[in-house]
C-alpha cells in the first residue's frame, strides 16, 4: 500500500477484499483467509501461493489448529498453480 501510495479504501477496492476485514487483518486483530491472501497476492500482481510458505508459519503453525484455515490451504496447494507447496 504504501509502495503504490494507496489508501485502505483504494486497497481494498483494488483487492476485493471488505475495507473492514481489512482493517482489522492489517492491525493484528483478525487473521486472514486463504481466500483473501490469494486476492492481496493478485493485486499485488505476485502468483498465487508466492506468501503461502510464510502463511503456513504464522497462521498454521503458530497458532492454534483450525480446520476452516487448514482446509482451503491444502485445497489451494493442491491447485496446479499451487502445486509446488507442501503437498
Amino acid at each position: 500500500m504504501n509502495r503504490e501510495g494507496l489508501n485502505l479504501s483504494q486497497f481494498a477496492k483494488q483487492t476485493g477484499v471488505n475495507v473492514g476485514s481489512l482493517s482489522y487483518i492489517l492491525n493484528g486483530n483478525r487473521t486472514l483467509s486463504i481466500e483473501q491472501l490469494d486476492l492481496i497476492t493478485e493485486a499485488m500482481g505476485l502468483a498465487k501461493g508466492y506468501f503461502y510458505d510464510q502463511y503456513f508459519k504464522e497462521v498454521l503453525v503458530e497458532s492454534v489448529p483450525n480446520w476452516r484455515k487448514i482446509k482451503p490451504f491444502l485445497y489451494g496447494c493442491a491447485e496446479p498453480s499451487g502445486s509446488n507447496y507442501y503437498l
